[in-house]
This record gives C-alpha cells, structure tokens and sequence, in this order.
C-alpha cells in the first residue's frame, strides 16, 4: 500500500490522515494508535474533504478505543478462516454451557470444517462479495460429485437438497455475524448479501 505524507489531527498524534497513492481514489484514510497495541489500526474515512475526514477520525478514535479494549476487536483484518474458527470457539462454550444442542454444534463444526474454510481459507472476511457467496454455492453442490469429496467412497455422488442448503446457510451466516461483531464486515454489507441457494428441488435427499 502506497501513502501520501501523514497528517496529524491531534496533539498527541495517535490520529493520522493519509490518501493512498495505488488508487485513484480521492478519499481520505485514518491511522489510529491504539495503546497497548503494537499495530496500527487503518480505516476508510469514506470521505474526500479534509475537514470532514478529521471530524470522522476524531469521533471515531474514542469508539474505537472501546471496541478494541473492551470488545476484542482485532486491530487488523482477519482471514475467514481466523473468524470462523473464533465462532466455533463461541458455539463450544455454548454447548457447555447448554445454550446450544450437541447435534447443532456438530453441524456447525462439520459445516465449518468440511466446507466453508477450505473454501473461504484465508481471504480476508471484509473482502467476501456476493460473487464470493454465489461461487461457493456452485462448489458446494458440486462437492460430492464433480469436486472435493467426489472420491469419497462412503458418499454417493449426489447434490444437497433444500434442507441440507437451508441448514448450512445457517453457519455460514452466524459466521459473517460473528465478524461483524468483530468490526471485520460492515453490517450494511452483510444485511445486502442474497441467499439465493436456499432453496434447492425437494426430490433430493439430505446428505
């Protein structure tokens, strides 16, 4: 990532602006220094006037001093795989608690583990696009057939039907939840992704 020169918009200079050189893009970017942290946390201002960057920044710091240090939000941009496996870790500690059914939790980790993380891997969860949703769907129906568990000698060759989609639609999206509570996918984001392969032909039986 390239930078113009930093400018300072606090006296203790934890708050930096800066345009990238690598875009075209007019939009001003915000550097915090979180204490206690040895990273720098780096967000979008989304805005292209200088003035109106800095008040973002300055409003912005102190929500995410709290966010941080209070909430656990990582201070750079984490991998699906690193989300997912932080979610699964959440719904362990549900199943023990009892919050969760034991069958519930091993859908979630099957699901996970079998599907949705060699897939995603490690491409960072903010970058996930619908296209991402949509191909993942297409390799999903084809696993047992054409794909990875094609070889598999105790599946037979068949695509999941509506229940199986519907069920697994579910981990996925209590996944994309979990980042969103972790400031790694905006919530406007996640509420516009469409689950369009929900809905698959009854004749086909659960796998």
């Amino acid at each position: 990532m390239h930078t113009e020169d930093l400018q300072h918009v606090d006296q203790d200079k934890r708050i930096a602006l800066y345009k990238r050189t690598d875009t075209k893009s007019m939009v001003w970017h915000a550097r915090f220094r979180i204490e206690g942290q040895t990273k720098y946390k780096r967000l979008s201002t989304k805005r292209a006037d200088f003035d109106e960057a800095r008040r973002w920044a300055l409003n912005e710091f102190p929500r995410l001093e709290i966010r941080i240090n209070e909430f656990d939000e990582p201070i750079t941009n984490l991998s699906f795989k690193d989300v997912a496996q932080r979610w699964l870790s959440e719904r362990e500690r549900e199943l023990q608690r009892g919050d969760i059914a034991k069958g519930t939790y091993e859908r979630d980790r099957g699901t996970t583990g079998r599907y949705l993380i060699p897939y995603f891997g490690t491409k960072s969860i903010n970058k996930i696009t619908q296209k991402d949703l949509d191909d993942y769907w297409i390799w999903r129906q084809d696993y047992w057939v054409s794909g990875p568990g094609a070889t598999a000698q105790h599946k037979k060759k068949r695509t999941p039907n509506s229940n199986t989609i519907r069920q697994e639609n579910i981990s996925l999206r209590l996944v994309l939840r979990k980042a969103v509570d972790l400031g790694q996918l905006r919530h406007e984001t996640n509420e516009r992704f469409v689950w369009k392969h929900q809905s698959m032909s009854k004749n086909r039986r659960p796998h």
